[in-house]
């Protein structure tokens, strides 16, 4: 995986762990992987050929971060949490997760045929869309998710932002600022 910009040795080390990980993980039918869930792994559900965008976008989040006075940490397994990588300060740390977005598909706009001897497993919604002339298939779109927050925004907004999605001329590149915003009010409001 390539940063612009970056050396290998100044990569986060939960990307690379992230990475090496993710060479053991199997994909669902949709062609996603399955992440572990373990401290210092980045919760990341996406293709094979999404993977290393996916980490660019959370490297470069990760160093804008850290630029900004927030550290990264190993998140454990607690109520409300599960494993994986937090960005925060003191001991307020919000997990981040990126997804890669999935759209139905017609079964017969492809080989089915195909798919199954790619996957080689089918689970039991799929057979049902199958049944129903439909599977889900990734489109290549990623979405960062914070952690949802029930508790007043920091400026009267109606809520709190916790979703950020590729949109049509606007990548999820453009919006890393605001990811890191985001990051950034939710530590800032814990502190208080």
């Amino acid at each position: 995986m390539a940063v612009p910009g970056q050396q290998e040795d100044e990569i986060h080390p939960s990307i690379v762990a992230t990475r090496n990980t993710a060479t053991g993980w199997h994909q669902t039918p949709d062609a996603r992987l399955v992440p572990s869930r373990e401290p210092g792994i980045i919760d990341i559900r996406v293709s094979r050929a999404q993977l290393d965008r996916a980490l660019g976008v959370v490297q470069v989040v990760i160093n804008s971060a850290v630029s900004r006075g927030m550290e990264v940490r190993d998140l454990q397994y607690a109520r409300g949490q599960r494993p994986g990588v937090g960005i925060g300060r003191g001991k307020q740390f919000a997990a981040i997760k990126i997804e890669e977005l999935r759209r139905l598909v017609a079964l017969s706009d492809f080989d089915p045929e195909q798919w199954e001897s790619e996957l080689g497993v089918w689970w039991g919604r799929d057979e049902e869309l199958r049944e129903r002339g439909w599977v889900p298939r990734v489109d290549g779109r990623l979405r960062v998710r914070l952690p949802r927050r029930y508790d007043r925004p920091p400026h009267g907004e109606a809520g709190w932002r916790f979703s950020f999605t590729d949109q049509v001329g606007r990548p999820l590149e453009s919006q890393l600022d605001e990811i890191v915003q985001a990051f950034w009010e939710r530590a800032a409001r814990d502190a208080v």
